[in-house]
């Protein structure tokens, strides 16, 4: 039987009346947003999935297809990075056992030869380096930048 319908999870202090609502696929996702009550705030993140490893979109005019299991809608609030405390913390929680902080800086400094050595593209992008970070910087986004670096280096 194909899937033609889907159970997603709309949850976050971005949307108002969050729920778990049965949707036809192919249904945008800003349809799903107004029948939960709109969004909560002007300035929002709209992530497809969930906050750990889903990915933020810039619109709600996709569609939920055979893949989508969740809308995460977050108020947007600016989180001040300061410079890495050298903790170590991404590294001890890295399922991998990568060194997110220096692919971090490799990709800053564009060395593709440290991003191989330091195996960028075994990264799940879990999200975990980020989230565990006391210095709130965002991690994943660096290494992903180091995994198109690598991937067009093909």
């Amino acid at each position: 039987m194909p899937i033609v319908e889907k159970l997603v999870t709309v949850s976050g202090d971005g949307v108002n009346e969050p729920s778990n609502v049965r949707v036809p696929t192919g249904t945008p996702a800003g349809v799903i947003i107004n029948a939960c009550g709109g969004y909560a705030a002007e300035d929002i993140l709209l992530i497809a999935g969930g906050p750990m490893m889903g990915k933020t979109i810039t619109s709600d005019k996709f569609v939920i297809g055979t893949y989508s299991n969740a809308l995460t809608v977050l108020q947007h609030k600016p989180v001040k990075a300061i410079a890495c405390l050298r903790c170590g913390k991404c590294s001890d929680h890295c399922p991998a056992g990568l060194q997110p902080v220096r692919i971090n800086a490799a990709e800053k400094a564009k060395d593709t030869d440290a991003l191989k050595k330091l195996g960028v593209m075994d990264c799940v992008e879990c999200g975990m380096c980020t989230y565990i970070c006391p210095s709130k910087i965002d991690v994943t986004e660096g290494v992903r930048r180091a995994k198109r670096i690598m991937a067009l280096k093909k």
